[in-house]
């Protein structure tokens, strides 16, 4: 065999592969009756912060993994306050159902202001606590709406870049966030720091994300055990991604 049939057969196999984990894994949530939601939210820019440059493609990855595993995923990139607040509006109204499970996945610039997390969107301004409070959305009020749901909740938030200006007060990164019932909360970065944002095709957490979701077995708990080592072995220590756990901790994603 040539070596380019070799590696055209090596690619008809790794797509075969694929679809077969992908029908398994639609029979197998659908035996349980489990309903996978995905939201995956790509902020690239945001006024006076500079672009991130890898954020749609880091989006984009994330997307099509969860999609690999069985879940309904929509997508925004570059959206406005609007844009992604009615978004998240949505994804928590659809977690409806008790046995279905919701993964948000938002990569973008975050900022702390007046004692409160907020994501950054298209159009948002970081001169003063007032205008990132009147432009930012604020991370609390989704996490309230998540509360509300009696499904199992995970919320990974992937930060690089750096989305504040200190001569107005507004701060980097986020500031720690107390875990809901059901639910487990994923920084990127530890609090009040940013993940690095470096010249990769796709940043260091979704790498590590993405590579650690297609283990077949694992449990949610175990997936972000991994990633956080992971993470902090790629950057050599430089960056230490942060986890709260609420009650119930366990998902089996394969």
């Amino acid at each position: 065999m040539s070596a380019a049939a070799c590696r055209a057969w090596i690619t008809v196999m790794r797509l075969f592969l694929a679809v077969v984990l992908l029908m398994t894994m639609a029979l197998f949530s659908a035996a349980r009756g489990e309903e996978r939601i995905a939201l995956v939210v790509a902020n690239p820019a945001s006024e006076g912060s500079p672009a991130i440059a890898n954020a749609d493609l880091s989006a984009e990855l994330v997307a099509a993994t969860l999609r690999s595993l069985g879940f309904t995923v929509r997508q925004v990139s570059d959206g406005d306050r609007a844009d992604v607040a009615r978004a998240m509006h949505d994804f928590a109204q659809s977690l409806a159902n008790p046995d279905s499970v919701g993964i948000f996945y938002y990569v973008g610039h975050t900022a702390q202001a007046n004692g409160r997390n907020y994501l950054l969107t298209r159009g948002t301004r970081i001169d003063s606590k007032e205008t990132v409070d009147q432009t930012a959305l604020p991370l609390d009020l989704f996490m309230q709406a998540l509360e509300a749901t009696p499904t199992l909740k995970v919320v990974l938030l992937d930060n690089p870049g750096d989305g504040h200006n200190p001569t107005s007060g507004v701060m980097q990164g986020l500031a720690a966030v107390d875990p809901l019932t059901h639910a487990i909360v994923a920084l990127s970065a530890k609090p009040g720091t940013v993940a690095l944002d470096e010249a990769r095709p796709v940043t260091v957490f979704a790498d590590a994300l993405t590579a650690a979701l297609v283990k077949r077995g694992a449990d949610i708990a175990i997936i972000l055990a991994s990633v956080r080592q992971t993470t902090i072995d790629k950057t050599s220590g430089a960056q230490w991604p942060w986890m709260a756990y609420g009650a119930r901790q366990t998902l089996p994603l394969c």
